[in-house]
């Protein structure tokens, strides 16, 4: 995304579109519900159960000198139900260090905003063995 004025729903198109296509490429089944007013962006997977997905993208906000990056969801008019998503896929967007965090909703219980740290090597945060960890979704059949 470029720094232009800020489109919500624009940028959840844009990265419920990245996050298809890096699932397609590991050979994941991508389906959408009808509208926007589900807990949920996509479906994913071929047989049943079928795991929903909430994506959320971050390119970063500055705060304290530096720059932040957090997901948010279970607040204001954008509040999530609990049980209206499976797995948080929420992905950095950053030329060095983009990265998708793939959480399972029982990592969120009662958590509204996740924090990451990416760009920090070796970062010990509670959400880094969720970087780029797609082996948490059902795998293909």
């Amino acid at each position: 995304m470029t720094d232009r004025p800020r489109n919500h729903k624009l940028e959840g198109s844009y990265y419920e579109q990245l996050f298809a296509a890096e699932a397609l490429k590991r050979g994941i089944a991508v389906s959408w519900p009808v509208g926007d007013y589900l807990g949920f962006d996509a479906i994913i997977g071929e047989g049943n159960p079928f795991p929903r997905i909430q994506v959320k993208g971050t390119r970063g906000g500055k705060g304290h000198g530096r720059v932040n990056y957090a997901f948010h969801f279970g607040r204001g008019k954008h509040k999530r139900g609990e049980g209206s998503f499976d797995f948080l896929a929420g992905r950095v967007e950053h030329p060095d260090y983009g990265c998708w965090y793939i959480v399972p909703k029982e990592e969120l219980r009662g958590i509204k905003t996740i924090k990451v740290f990416p760009h920090v090597p070796r970062s010990k945060s509670r959400w880094q063995p969720f970087r780029n960890a797609w082996q948490l979704l059902p795998s293909p059949k």
